[in-house]
């Protein structure tokens, strides 16, 4: 019968939910500490958000296209990046996805 009696009172609803309660802060706390500390000291946004073309956008013309570039140039990118590849002998290319292998 004390066997049981240690049983029930081990596992009593009010344990569960400090258990659970203390998961709960745990788990919502540290990313609010972390990303308080976080906002606190990265500094002030810049002012002026940079544009960049990724392989000259994909949306309008095929990625790493000369066609791509000019429409990147054409829309106020400030930026536009591409995949650069050097070679055995040491040159440089660029690579498209429009070419063939």
């Amino acid at each position: 019968m004390s066997i049981q009696n240690n049983f029930k009172k081990s596992s009593s609803s009010k344990s569960w939910r400090r258990r659970g309660l203390g998961c709960l802060l745990v788990i919502i706390g540290i990313p609010l500490i972390y990303y308080g500390i976080y906002f606190v000291f990265r500094g002030p946004l810049p002012s002026n958000p940079q544009f960049i073309a990724h392989r000259g956008g994909r949306v309008y013309e095929p990625e790493n296209t000369i066609a791509a570039f000019q429409h990147a140039i054409d829309t106020g990118a400030d930026w536009i990046e591409f995949d650069v590849q050097q070679t055995k002998d040491g040159e440089l290319g660029w690579l498209s996805s429009m070419m063939k292998r």
